[in-house]
Order: structure tokens, then C-alpha cells, then sequence
């Protein structure tokens, strides 16, 4: 599933807007981690340190190389756009669909790692 999103969010906002957003997945796997379980120990802070540099590294580049990308000409015909809401022509329009099966395939390969 994560891999079909990822194809569609490349489909409508291109691969260079489409991969930094899908990456977020190490983000989402380390929520699951340390919240649900229960994988850090709040007594020793520098893992938790280390892992707050971390995860704000990984925001930094996904926003970084999100607007290296210029807007123009980011849809194709082949985006599944019409499966959401049909004659949406608007190239916002794509990049919210875009970014949606980008943060849903992020979510689907996140899952893949809980046993």
C-alpha cells in the first residue's frame, strides 16, 4: 500500500516533492517507538537529546529540498486526482493530493516495521 501511494504522490507532484515528504517515515517510526513501546527511558536524557536533533534534522531537509522543486508543471495525466474529487484543475489542487499520498505512504512503510 505504501508503495502504491508513493507512486501516486510521484504521479502528482513529482519525485522531488514526493521523496522528502515520504521520508518523514523514520519520524513516524521513532513516534511509534518511544510512545507506543516504549523504547527510550525518560530517566537518561541524552538518547532522548540525540533523538530531538535527529528528528529536527529530518524536518529541516524534507522542508529544504520541498521548495528546491519549482511548482509548474507538477501533474501528470496518470495523477489519480478524478478517484477524490473529479474536474480539480488547479496545480494546488494536485500538490494537496500530492502531498497526501506522500504522508500516506510515509504512514504505510512506518507500519510495515511494527512486528
Amino acid at each position: 500500500m505504501g508503495t502504491v501511494c508513493y507512486i501516486y504522490s510521484v504521479d502528482c507532484v513529482g519525485v522531488g516533492r514526493a521523496a522528502p515528504v515520504k521520508n518523514l517515515t523514520v519520524i513516524l517510526g521513532v513516534i511509534f517507538g518511544v510512545f507506543i513501546f516504549k523504547e527510550f527511558s525518560w530517566q537518561n536524557k541524552l538518547p532522548l537529546v540525540l533523538l530531538g536533533g535527529a528528528t529536527a534534522l529530518v524536518l529541516l531537509s524534507t522542508i529544504l529540498l520541498g521548495k528546491l522543486v519549482t511548482v509548474t508543471g507538477l501533474a501528470r495525466s496518470s495523477c489519480p486526482i478524478h478517484l477524490i474529487k473529479p474536474k480539480l484543475k488547479k496545480a494546488s489542487q494536485y500538490s494537496v493530493v500530492g502531498f497526501g499520498f506522500a504522508l500516506s505512504a510515509a504512514l504505510f512503510y512506518s507500519l510495515f516495521g511494527i512486528p
